[in-house]
């Protein structure tokens, strides 16, 4: 579960989360100069990815409080950060839509790059925040909330992880993550082949609790349809089936 909207709650801190591993030793470098203390989020995920990283020097820095236009585009803006960095590009390359796509890199309030944002803004007129934290404690509602501040007359739209718990099961874990077919459903919201079959608006025990045409038309409550019975049976198995994953995706490292 993505921590960065709980921690962004509280100044006094600086609070960055790299996607690539280039990012990861620059930023690193410039927090253990940083005289305030420094919170580095590490996503599980990008462990184990393939990305370029440093071979020879080890010893540059990338000031925090600057954001990164990793793709150039002119339909929209999505500011993202961290593992949703990669889950951006592959959604927009799958839908071929011109998108700008932002790494923020910096998460605290006193340390985003707004020049940057408002920059892409300006020339878009349209933004998307990318996130996996849940709708609850969501660090893109405070970003949401300052791009209407500063950019009033521009859409924002957000992707958020589902609320639910990530440390139950395979089911539950999927629900609690936004990834590339939640992210296709936000940017072209009216395309039918990318909407996804769960998340904040279409969660598992909604699903598991719409009745059948003929249920609707009698007024016949969900407890007593056959077909919503059905399906909560078949999401308790999937549950009772699945073994308990991983309590969390992130690490945190703090210095200071």
């Amino acid at each position: 579960m993505d921590p960065a909207g709980l921690f962004a709650q509280w100044p006094g801190w600086r609070i960055v989360a790299p996607s690539t591993a280039f990012d990861y030793v620059g930023l690193m470098n410039a927090a253990l100069t940083c005289e305030d203390p420094v919170l580095v989020l590490e996503h599980v995920d990008l462990y184990t990815a393939k990305m370029q990283g440093p071979t020879h020097d080890y010893d540059y820095f990338i000031p925090l409080g600057s954001a990164k236009v990793v793709r150039a585009g002119k339909a929209l803006t999505i500011l993202t950060y961290s593992a949703m960095v990669e889950q951006s590009r592959v959604a927009t390359k799958a839908l071929g839509i011109d998108a700008e796509i932002i790494d923020l890199r910096s998460l605290d309030r006193a340390g985003t790059d707004w020049e940057t944002i408002g920059t892409s803004i300006r020339k878009t007129n349209n933004v998307v925040v990318v996130e996996q934290g849940p709708q609850t404690v969501s660090y893109g509602a405070m970003l949401s909330d300052e791009i209407q501040r500063r950019f009033f007359d521009y859409l924002d739209q957000r992707v958020h992880g589902g609320e639910s718990s990530p440390s139950v099961s395979k089911v539950l874990e999927r629900a609690a993550f936004a990834m590339a077919p939640e992210n296709r459903a936000k940017i072209a919201p009216d395309d039918d082949r990318y909407r996804p079959w769960f998340g904040a608006d279409r969660g598992v025990g909604s699903w598991a609790q719409q009745k059948c045409q003929a249920c609707v038309a009698s007024n016949i409550s969900a407890s007593r349809c056959r077909t919503s019975n059905r399906r909560r049976g078949s999401l308790s198995r999937l549950l009772d089936a699945n073994s308990f994953t991983n309590w969390g995706h992130y690490s945190l490292m703090i210095d200071g």
